[in-house]
């Protein structure tokens, strides 16, 4: 279906640009020590139409989550992506393996569902790691509000 949706925009004079995942982050990886890199980003995020195929089929190393959110936070909103998996996006927490880039994609992609008028899956509330209780705003709120340290004090281990 990707594959159908790309030879679409490129029949109307769309620059299409198919990429697997796997392959990507492995040329990506290379070219950050080769003098690559930033050109390979380029010609990522100025394709008007990137088909990222394979999603998922192995967990993200620090490099390739941080390519992976320089893509799609240079085309949100500007370029159109297509993502394809084979795995449930329930798992792609696992995959992706941090919590902040991994809230980042699903609000993203709940933004781009309400665009399209689809509903997205619930998400878990965020997690109070010190008394393992779920956090709401006014929990958050009251702990920048009533903060302690000053601009220049230091932490230094006990």
């Amino acid at each position: 279906m990707a594959c159908a949706l790309g030879h679409k925009a490129c029949r109307d004079n769309r620059s299409v640009l198919y990429q697997r995942v796997p392959k990507l982050f492995a040329d990506l990886a290379l070219a950050r020590g080769d003098g690559r890199h930033a050109r390979i980003m380029r010609t990522l995020t100025g394709a008007q139409l990137l088909i990222l195929d394979d999603w998922g089929l192995d967990p993200l190393d620090a490099g390739a989550r941080r390519d992976l959110y320089e893509i799609l936070e240079e085309r949100h909103g500007r370029r159109s992506t297509i993502l394809t998996s084979q795995v449930p996006v329930d798992k792609w927490h696992e995959i992706i393996g941090s919590p902040t880039y991994h809230d980042n994609c699903t609000d993203n992609l709940a933004a781009a569902m309400r665009e399209l008028g689809l509903v997205a899956p619930e998400t878990p509330s965020p997690l109070n790691l010190f008394m393992n209780i779920p956090a709401d705003s006014d929990d958050v709120a009251r702990l920048f509000r009533n903060h302690v340290a000053r601009c220049s004090d230091m932490m230094s281990p006990a």
